[in-house]
């Protein structure tokens, strides 16, 4: 994981990262299907955060958390995540009216 997060790391995956991106996208069609194009993106965004490597070296330098136990927090959240996208679409776009109230 270190690796993937030096700089050549990320060179590397630069190259692919376009496919990456598409593949997420449509493993996430089911969840994200009926949210319009900003919703999609801030939803999409969030879980991939959750499952990238900055996030783990985040759950393990900060909060000592071993591999399999990031793993099983990132699993938990994601879940979280999208039982409420599937329960309430809605919910992600309540954020931007609470937004506009401030």
């Amino acid at each position: 994981m270190r690796a993937l997060l030096s700089k050549r790391g990320q060179e590397i995956r630069a190259r692919t990262r376009r496919s990456r991106l598409r593949t997420f996208e449509k493993a996430m069609r089911e969840v994200t299907a009926t949210l319009g194009p900003a919703e999609r993106r801030r939803a999409l965004a969030v879980v991939y955060l959750l499952v990238s490597a900055p996030a783990w070296q985040a759950m393990r330098d900060q909060w000592g958390l071993e591999g399999e136990e990031s793993g099983k927090a990132a699993a938990w959240a994601v879940r979280v995540l999208t039982d409420e996208l599937r329960r309430n679409p809605a919910s992600i776009k309540e954020v931007d009216d609470d937004d506009h109230r401030r």
